[in-house]
């Protein structure tokens, strides 16, 4: 059980939430587009996952691997 009187002096819990929802509510992609740049790396992950073809690769790979794998037990 939790304890909430320490909480209840001062606004205390008031200001934990509000501070909770401003952290929520923070749009920190500028900062992450910011810090991808400074170190070399994509921008927008995401973009740069398309565009690099891996998931077409890996799938192909893989159809490959599993059409070696079939058996026929008839």
């Amino acid at each position: 059980m939790i304890d909430w009187r320490p909480f209840k002096d001062g606004g205390a819990l008031v200001d934990a939430e509000t501070c909770l929802k401003d952290a929520f509510s923070t749009d920190v992609r500028p900062l992450l587009r910011e810090w991808a740049q400074m170190r070399g790396l994509a921008s927008d992950p995401l973009s740069a996952f398309r565009q690099s073809g891996y998931q077409e690769q890996i799938t192909a790979e893989r159809a490959e691997k599993n059409r070696a794998m079939v058996s026929n037990y008839a």
